[in-house]
């Protein structure tokens, strides 16, 4: 009778009362044991996800002190002898995806590298009770999968950015061939208003400019490349302007961002950012007036050294470049960096990294 009326306690305080989430340690001695078996549930970081990304799942539970609003807490004891449920091994139970490690109440999972049929992956861990008090638990979660080519993820707190998620939509740029960029600007040079005329008269001026072996609509899309013979480096540059998640949760939120990352060569490979001067990686908000990016030269960093002078501190990272097409004019590759900022005079910092296939303009 005693576990019945706990169960109805929860769901009538959970209808009046908001929950909490607590990040410390649940205290049964604080909170008395017998509101321990209130509600317990295995969520995830989040629950929509990229494929081949990490995440990790919680064990949570949640009490009702009281008349207080209920208090959720991960399933993490101050005495583990209070802790009323052993924690099974984490399970896939389909979908594909592997558990890295398990630590206590937390798994990190990677999902698949390909779609699964289902397009989810479903965890499961089995919770054993210590005394016959309680029953045992199974809990579970589902994660649903997405696969976008051009997808990043950037936080840096001090800018109000959390956690944030891309996805750039990548557009086909500017319509149509050179010729018929030419012809359909002469055909409509006498019909359309000085503005639209001007339009017009811009497209030619790009379409003859880009005569020499250019692509076009590539060099004219969000989301393009760009080798540079005479210094033999290859930019890649993204833009868009919408927020797809914060902190694991879907947004609508509209944050104009452009991210630029350069490495030597046109190649496929692993390149170091601040191990040469031409591996750069930035992130910039325009409307916000923000910028953080990472870049060094080694025999910069010596001469600041010996000169006793600051350089950038960020940690840098990795570009990886998994295919660099030139029949195809697509490069593909991710990135994984730490960038430096500044706010109010301030060195701040800001983690970048996602995965990107892109057109190649030349």
């Amino acid at each position: 009778m005693k576990k019945i009326l706990l169960i109805v306690l929860f769901c009538y305080a959970e209808k009046v009362f908001p929950q909490h989430f607590n990040t410390g340690k649940f205290d049964a001695h604080e909170y008395g044991k017998e509101l321990v078996a209130t509600n317990l549930s295995l969520v995830a970081d989040k629950n929509l996800c990229e494929l081949g990304e990490m995440i990790n799942v919680h064990i949570r539970i949640t009490v009702v002190p009281g008349e207080a609003a209920p208090e959720v807490f991960n399933y993490d004891f101050r005495d583990p002898a209070d802790a009323p449920w052993k924690i099974g091994d984490f399970k896939i139970i389909s979908g594909g995806a592997t558990v890295v490690m398990s630590d206590g109440n937390t798994a990190q999972i990677k999902m698949p590298v390909k779609m699964t049929t289902d397009k989810a992956v479903v965890v499961q861990v089995l919770l054993t009770p210590v005394s016959k008090q309680f029953q045992q638990v199974q809990l579970f979660t589902t994660i649903y999968l997405e696969d976008h080519p051009n997808v990043f993820y950037f936080h840096c707190p001090p800018f109000g950015i959390e956690n944030e998620k891309y996805v750039i939509e990548q557009n086909n740029g500017m319509e149509g061939g050179i010729e018929n960029i030419q012809k359909n600007a002469t055909a409509k040079k006498n019909t359309q208003t000085k503005a639209a005329q001007t339009k017009l008269a811009q497209k030619m001026v790009v379409a003859e400019m880009m005569s020499a072996g250019y692509d076009l609509g590539a060099l004219t899309s969000n989301a393009r490349a760009m080798y540079v013979k005479e210094q033999n480096i290859t930019t890649i540059t993204l833009t868009g302007d919408k927020v797809e998640m914060a902190n694991g949760k879907l947004a609508s939120a509209k944050r104009s961002f452009m991210i630029n990352i350069s490495f030597p060569g046109s190649a496929t490979g692993s390149y170091t950012i601040k191990s040469k001067p031409e591996i750069t990686a930035a992130i910039v908000f325009p409307l916000m007036g923000k910028t953080c990016s990472c870049q060094d030269d080694p025999a910069e960093k010596q001469r600041r050294e010996e000169a006793r002078e600051k350089g950038p501190t960020c940690f840098g990272g990795t570009i990886s470049i998994y295919k660099y097409d030139k029949k195809t004019k697509l490069i593909e590759g991710s990135i994984a960096a730490n960038l430096e900022g500044a706010d109010n005079a301030n060195i701040i910092y800001g983690n970048l990294y996602g995965k990107f296939s892109v057109k190649l303009a030349n």
